[in-house]
């Protein structure tokens, strides 16, 4: 399972949940990197997967999140007070895990983890138990590939109720172009 699936997972939860989103292109989107995800809703999401690696428990490399991605989702983030996410995935398991945690706490989890293990940034490991801290942002599996937010999960604060009434018309229209 790659990065791309889980994308389209937590997508199919944003819409379910009544969030708009947009996949923009690799190419030609800014400088450093672009986000996996874009929701015009009002967040920015990067995805990243856990694979079954284990030591003492599976674990997260946190250099799968390079540098020109980490200067994205800090400029988002802290540059501009935008709700910005890691979304970060299990790739086996029944059922699989997945959380989308605010990036101002992962990043704060890595520091945390770098003072406390006494290690390098290039050395570090995150175990899927400190993740697990994350609870309030894990989604729930709802079967064949869905996902849902945790009611009290902060990107539910950005969702727009849905209406019968939205494409009612509001501005002038013109006759309707025939094909």
């Amino acid at each position: 399972m790659n990065e791309d699936t889980l994308r389209m997972e937590i997508q199919r939860s944003m819409m379910l949940a009544g969030l708009e989103y947009f996949h923009p292109a690799d190419t030609g989107f800014t400088e450093n990197a672009r986000p996996d995800i874009l929701s015009i809703s009002g967040c920015v999401i990067e995805v990243k997967r856990i694979d079954e690696k284990v030591r003492i428990e599976p674990w997260f490399d946190p250099k799968m999140i390079p540098n020109r991605q980490r200067r994205q989702l800090d400029y988002y983030s802290f540059g501009r007070g935008f709700p910005t996410y890691l979304g970060i995935g299990t790739t086996y398991g029944k059922p699989r895990r997945m959380w989308v945690i605010p990036w101002r706490l992962w990043s704060l989890l890595e520091d945390e983890l770098i003072v406390a293990n006494e290690v390098k940034p290039e050395d570090l490991r995150i175990p899927i138990s400190e993740i697990e801290r994350f609870y309030q942002y894990e989604l729930d599996w709802q079967g064949k590939g869905v996902w849902g937010f945790n009611v009290d999960h902060p990107i539910l604060l950005l969702a727009k109720i849905r209406t019968n009434h939205e494409w009612d018309v509001e501005s002038i229209r013109f006759p309707e172009e025939k094909k």
